[in-house]
Formats: structure tokens, sequence, C-alpha cells
């Protein structure tokens, strides 16, 4: 292993230690808490991105958007978006795109901006889906009292 390579593997195990709570909820988010899938995928993106990098950029910069990119729509072609636990049924009642909005902005954190990044929307509709789908479940979701 060339000195190089090692310096690239050591610069992708910060990125992946960096990022591998975001990855692992977002696909435990989007594939359902109970399905052994989603670390499955979340595995192989993280083999699969670095190949990627490796072959595109080597020594370059590591994208956290590309890579949370590359598991939505892993997680997406493996089955229905499930959502969180937390919004239960509430969730049934959204549009896949309004799910993976909501998801990425209210469960992961991630930025309008970075969010439209990862979704490949301009930010306006990021916002027109993400506005739509918190309309959709509010009424749905339980109160809570206040003290």
């Amino acid at each position: 292993m060339s000195t190089s390579f090692s310096r690239d593997l050591e610069s992708y195990n910060r990125f992946i230690l960096h990022i591998q709570d975001r990855a692992y909820t977002l696909a435990v988010h989007l594939r359902g808490k109970d399905d052994p899938l989603a670390e499955t995928i979340v595995q192989d993106v993280f083999r699969e991105y670095f190949d990627l990098w490796k072959r595109s950029n080597p020594g370059g910069s590591i994208n956290e958007t590309r890579l949370l990119g590359l598991l939505l729509q892993r997680c997406r072609r493996s089955g229905p978006v499930l959502g969180p636990p937390e919004f239960n049924k509430s969730f049934n009642a959204l549009t896949c795109d309004e799910k993976m909005a909501l998801i990425l902005v209210d469960c992961i954190e991630c930025s309008c901006q970075e969010a439209a990044q990862v979704l490949a929307w301009p930010i306006p509709q990021l916002r027109r889906v993400l506005a739509s789908a918190r309309l959709k479940i509010a009424p749905l979701l339980p109160r809570q009292v206040a003290a």
C-alpha cells in the first residue's frame, strides 16, 4: 500500500467517523428502525463512495452531501420509505418526497441548502415540499401540554 493511499484512507476514515451517525440515522429513518437492511445499505454506500472518491478525486476533498445523496438513492431503491418512529402513523399521510425532505431537515438536521443539494432540488422546491409535509402531519401529531 503506497503512502499516498494510506493518507487517503486515513482522511476517509476520519470523514466516516464524522458522518456515520447522520448516515445511520438517515438510513434507519428511511428504512424503519427494525429493518436490518439499513445497516447493510450504509456499509455498502461507505465502500462504494470510497471507491468512487479514490477513482475520481484522489487526494481531493470528500463531499458529505454526495455521500448522503447516494445513501438516500440506495434506501429508496430498496423499498418504500417507512419513516422515523417518532412520526408513527402520521408519516403515512406524506408523499415520498415529503418524507425525504422532512427526514433530512427535521430528523438528521441538514440545513435547507444541504438537504436541497442531497435531493438535487432547488431550495424553493425543498421549502415548498417541507412546508406541505409539516402542514399535513401537524394535526396528526400528539399535542404537547404546556407546563
